[in-house]
């Protein structure tokens, strides 16, 4: 059994995202600016209110053309 699998049989999908989630909001701490690509996702929402909260820099990126 590989680390993917038994992780999977740990954690339901949800578990999954609030644990990607927790993730990403311990290095957004550690960033001093956040980018944004395309059309924010709720979780990507729940980031940039953190990094607003936190006074770092938002910089929106055109994805056209990408």
């Amino acid at each position: 059994m590989n680390i993917d699998s038994s992780l999977r049989a740990k954690y339901s999908i949800e578990e999954e995202r609030r644990l990607g989630i927790s993730m990403g909001m311990e290095l957004l701490a550690l960033c001093d600016e956040v980018w944004v690509f395309g059309e924010a996702t709720e979780g990507m929402a729940a980031e940039i209110a953190s990094a607003t909260e936190q006074g770092k820099k938002i910089i929106f990126k055109e994805t056209e053309g990408m």
